[in-house]
């Protein structure tokens, strides 16, 4: 049917690519090449870059974290990204209990707006970003 297959030979069998930490180096690069997350790594840099979110804001108290969702995301079927869904898949991380002590300081998380994620912090985390970049943090 003329759909293009990539096909990776690679010497043992991978792990499945699910949300959360991934055991192998081989699959946290796939991870890493296939999802996005609200961050990112550039490689050009040190510091988290915006990835399905364009930029956010902190409060003075470092307790509110306010992530600007782009407005032209879309699924891989072509659906459009809302931000509840984006929500969602950041409150099924935090379910994995080694993510739940990666993120500990966080709260709540809210959609305050159409395009924006609210993160609300018990403590203010200034590794926030460095965390929600890191290849665990995908959704």
């Amino acid at each position: 049917n003329n759909t293009p297959t990539l096909r990776i030979p690679y010497y043992r069998p991978l792990e499945p690519l699910r949300p959360g930490f991934l055991p192998g180096r081989a699959e946290q690069h796939l991870a890493g090449q296939i999802f996005s997350g609200l961050l990112r790594f550039d490689a050009q840099s040190t510091c988290p870059m915006g990835d399905l979110a364009h930029h956010w804001q902190v409060s003075a108290d470092g307790l509110h974290w306010h992530f600007y969702i782009r407005s032209t995301l879309f699924w891989h079927n072509g659906d459009p990204i809302e931000t509840p869904q984006l929500r969602q898949r950041l409150l099924m991380l935090l379910t994995i209990p080694a993510l739940r002590t990666l993120f500990a300081s966080i709260s709540r998380i809210d959609v305050t707006h159409a395009q924006r994620l609210t993160i609300t912090l018990h403590r203010p985390d200034y590794w926030l970003p460095f965390r929600l970049a890191s290849y665990c943090s995908v959704l």
